[in-house]
């Protein structure tokens, strides 16, 4: 949870001291004559007094006398002083009044630096050391009070639910183990078979910058390194071949691996000449969201990121049934991303119980003229479709029906 923006003033560095003087008399300045600054904690007056004696201090210390440095010295320790409880008022009042905030810490001669305060998340699940287990962890409230530890396998759906009580305990902390996994993404990479030498050569070089390409004279050098140079002088000798060494994701194969809730492990590439329209689709998407997420949100590691986020795709999932398009919806929904989807009327129900805003895009039949029309379904409009969808009821909803349509 991302709490509102802290404004917090700074000073410029003090040093040297002629200049730090000519700051804060500035900073004084518009304090005084800031009306949104009425009663700072070192009266104005008191902290021009306190300017002036460490100029004349400043001044003295310059023509060498004894003991004149120490003084000096003294009177900076008054003004920092007073600077820093004028500066506290002034966060005070800019983060009182946060529209106004930035003007008011400019305003009184302060740099302005600004962070956003991080909440703790009202509750938190982590991968726990024993497999299939996790670790739950709620916020923590005052006084004596019990936590009541539930699950869901379908929590993240259009139609959530059942859950199942677990546990209740007296501390914001449980561990819940016999979990089944579900399918898991992972992007790995290895280095070209191809590009192999070549990479190696570049690793050893790194190694030992110094020595560069005259580690070829060395006699006991690596033969693969040797080999590496070989290849870099064959393709810098060819125009075509040379453009790769121009592309550092050219010395590298990516892929996308699944692993499913049996363990069994497949990869994107296997998967686009193997698998069904459906099968191939829905790894691109995760692939897509994931990627789309890390540009948006690159420092984001929880809670609300800032951002539009918009992720736009034209005919999409037109490969995929309702549940699994529903569930990469809610997927992007998790990764904070809005999602445009242009998409053909006869798919227009696939999307009614997730989206919050339909439009509609037709013609004139007569003009030809395009006509534009909104819907905005409302959370009740969008629950009714859930629970008349008997897609999400499963087999087992039926089940009492046929016996009783039996008997």
């Amino acid at each position: 949870m991302t709490m509102p923006t802290k404004f917090k003033a700074a000073m410029l560095t003090v040093r040297p001291v002629t200049e730090f003087i000519k700051q804060v008399r500035c900073s004084n300045t518009k304090i005084k004559n800031n009306s949104d600054l009425p009663n700072p904690p070192v009266p104005i007056p008191i902290a021009e007094q306190h300017v002036d004696d460490l100029d004349d201090a400043t001044q003295a210390a310059h023509k060498g006398p004894v003991g004149s440095a120490s003084i000096r010295d003294t009177k900076m320790a008054i003004v920092l002083s007073d600077q820093r409880q004028n500066m506290a008022y002034v966060e005070a009042v800019a983060n009182s009044n946060p529209e106004k905030g930035k003007a008011i810490v400019e305003g009184a001669g302060y740099e302005l630096v600004t962070h956003t305060v991080v909440a703790k998340e009202q509750f938190a699940a982590k991968h726990a050391k024993t497999p299939n287990a996790v670790n739950l962890e709620a916020k923590a409230e005052k006084g004596r009070v019990s936590y009541y530890w539930q699950m869901c396998a379908n929590a993240t759906g259009p139609n959530p639910g059942p859950y199942t009580d677990l546990a209740e305990t007296h501390v914001c902390k449980f561990t819940a183990t016999g979990l089944t996994a579900g399918q898991t993404y992972a992007f790995r990479y290895h280095v070209n078979a191809v590009m192999k030498p070549i990479h190696t050569l570049a690793e050893a070089i790194a190694e030992q910058p110094r020595l560069g390409l005259s580690m070829l004279d060395d006699d006991t050098l690596d033969p693969k390194v040797r080999e590496g140079f070989r290849e870099l002088e064959r393709r810098l000798s060819d125009e075509t071949l040379v453009k790769d060494l121009q592309d550092y994701r050219q010395f590298f194969d990516f892929d996308l691996h699944m692993t499913n809730d049996r363990g069994q492990v497949t990869t994107l590439s296997k998967r686009s000449v193997t698998g069904s329209g459906g099968q191939k689709q829905a790894p691109y998407y995760v692939a897509v969201g994931a990627a789309m997420a890390a540009a948006y949100y690159p420092k984001t590691g929880h809670g609300d990121p800032e951002g539009l986020g918009l992720v736009v795709f034209d005919e999409a999932f037109n490969n995929l049934d309702a549940p699994n398009t529903q569930a990469l919806l809610s997927f992007f929904s998790d990764l904070h991303l809005q999602v445009i989807v242009a998409a053909p009327d006869k798919v227009r129900a696939m999307f009614l119980e997730t989206v919050d805003t339909i439009v509609s895009v037709n013609r004139r039949p007569d003009t030809q003229e395009p006509v534009l029309t909104m819907t905005y379904p409302k959370m009740e409009a969008r629950q009714a479709l859930i629970d008349a969808n008997p897609a999400h009821r499963g087999i087992e909803a039926y089940r009492p029906l046929s016996r009783a349509a039996a008997e």
